[in-house]
């Protein structure tokens, strides 16, 4: 992913890491300020299985849509070769979603429901 990223920026692969390292310290910086997390979810949690620690669970699903036109339509295809949009959601542990995304394209690789992914 960082080569893409180094491509996509014209800049090197070590830049492209520090560049990422850098925002993502900055973005952590303001956890406390602008994420809240609900104090029961992990005593819900807890109580299922024992599981300690555990603030949601994450998974994703591709929405099968008609390709949206000739220029961005291979954006959208994913590697099954379906058009589709990657969404990936968050629950608690009475099973409601906490936290949907629904804008990533279907050649979006998995891995990127990974930044919904909050950690104690």
């Amino acid at each position: 992913m960082l080569l893409s990223v180094a491509d996509f920026i014209r800049v090197s692969k070590a830049s492209a890491y520090r560049i990422v390292r850098d925002v993502s310290s900055a973005i952590a910086a303001l956890y406390n300020r602008y994420i809240y997390l609900h104090s029961n979810t992990e005593l819900d949690f807890y109580a299922i299985e024992r599981f300690p620690r555990v603030l949601g669970t994450l998974d994703g699903t591709h929405i099968r849509i008609q390709s949206p036109c000739s220029q961005i339509g291979e954006e959208f295809r994913n590697r099954r070769g379906c058009f589709s949009l990657n969404i990936p959601a968050v629950c608690n542990a009475n099973l409601q979603f906490m936290n949907v995304v629904a804008r990533w394209l279907g050649s979006a690789h998995d891995e990127y429901e990974q930044i919904l992914v909050i950690t104690l």
